[in-house]
């Protein structure tokens, strides 16, 4: 708690000047207090990973490093040396690999400049059938905005995605 709130100038900063960031996005951090039990409890609340309305069929945590990066039998998470393994690579022109390798370096220098070693990138894969045609919306489209409130990738949020209605027509 105490080094989140020393960083949060630097990191506001950062996170204004780079909306694109790869970065967490930190909402708040709260504390509950239970005089009953004399103890607080402090917890964070953060943006969604995965905020798509699309199933994401395998999630890599990539640190740039062989050292040690293999998922445990039966992980969910997989980690470098199994995209090293299946031979994956990503596909995504020149512009888009050009914003995302600056978006990372900015990222890089960022947590640099406040000593922080670790950093991680979490990579989801949706992969596409022949019945998808239709690309997504960009981010700040209309429609991106007023899908928001449906637009997680939680276990049960795909688990309940025939079942949820949410009205978002007034949502601008």
């Amino acid at each position: 708690k105490t080094f989140l709130r020393q960083i949060l100038p630097n990191y506001y900063r950062h996170m204004k000047e780079n909306p694109h960031s790869f970065l967490t996005h930190f909402y708040g951090m709260y504390r509950v207090e239970m005089p009953d039990l004399g103890q607080s409890i402090y917890f964070v609340i953060m943006k969604s990973v995965f905020n798509t309305e699309k199933e994401i069929h395998k999630i890599w945590d990539l640190k740039g490093s062989t050292k040690g990066r293999r998922s445990k039998r039966g992980d969910s998470v997989h980690k470098d040396l199994e995209i090293l393994d299946e031979g994956r690579k990503l596909q995504v022109g020149s512009n888009v690999k050009g914003a995302i390798m600056d978006q990372l370096k900015k990222d890089s220098a960022f947590l640099a400049k406040m000593e922080i070693m670790d950093y991680s990138l979490l990579l989801g894969v949706h992969l596409c059938t022949g019945e998808e045609k239709s690309p997504p919306s960009s981010p700040g489209s209309v429609e991106s905005r007023r899908n928001g409130f449906t637009r997680s990738n939680t276990p049960y949020r795909r688990e309940m995605k025939n079942t949820v209605v949410v009205n978002c027509s007034d949502v601008v």
